[in-house]
């Protein structure tokens, strides 16, 4: 009897989740759609000019973009309308060290090298209009009018159960193997 109630409330959960990520996936939200990123392809002039080459959305994850970049970057922002919902940095230089110079008494500066491409993966936002990309100074260097471009989620063709992460679809219940609950005093090292 008690084993047939945990059954029952367990399919119960189990659907209700179902019926809840369904239901939220349908809505626009601000929020990043899982398992997908926009791929901006940014062509880099020397002189610092940034032109669009590319722009998708692909099933990926995101970079993580809130690195502390002290310098050779370019700001990445999301707007909805006038709304910032998301900004971050990327590398847009490579800076060139020489680790041992062939006379030691020879100072070696380190020099800057512009990338030429730039790959960013931002997060795929359904209800975002614009990017913008600054430089340092925060000076405009590219402006993105979303609405210009035909942009659909990916729909996710792999299983992603079992690749580590928990994802944002997964539960204990659906993906056991990726979002088992993690106790400190089950499997500890004996010595």
């Amino acid at each position: 009897m008690f084993k047939t109630k945990i059954g029952i409330t367990l399919i119960a959960s189990l659907i209700l989740v179902s019926f809840v990520t369904l239901f939220i996936n349908l809505l626009p939200s601000d929020s990043p759609v899982p398992h997908n990123a926009l791929v901006l392809n940014l062509l880099q002039t020397p002189e610092g000019s940034v032109a669009l080459q590319k722009l998708d959305v692909q099933d990926t994850y995101p970079s993580d973009y809130k690195l502390d970049i002290p310098n050779n970057y370019l700001i990445v922002q999301i707007f909805k309308n006038k709304e910032k919902l998301f900004e971050g940095k990327v590398v847009n230089k490579e800076t060139i060290v020489f680790t041992r110079p062939l006379d030691p008494h020879v100072v070696v500066k380190p020099y800057e090298i512009s990338l030429n491409n730039v790959v960013v993966y931002l997060p795929y936002i359904r209800t975002a209009t614009d990017i913008k990309v600054l430089d340092e100074k925060s000076n405009l260097k590219l402006s993105i009018h979303l609405a210009s471009y035909k942009l659909n989620a990916v729909n996710i063709k792999s299983n992603l159960c079992g690749n580590g992460i928990c994802d944002s679809n997964e539960n204990a219940i659906s993906c056991f193997s990726d979002c088992k609950p993690v106790n400190p005093h089950v499997n500890k090292p004996t010595k």
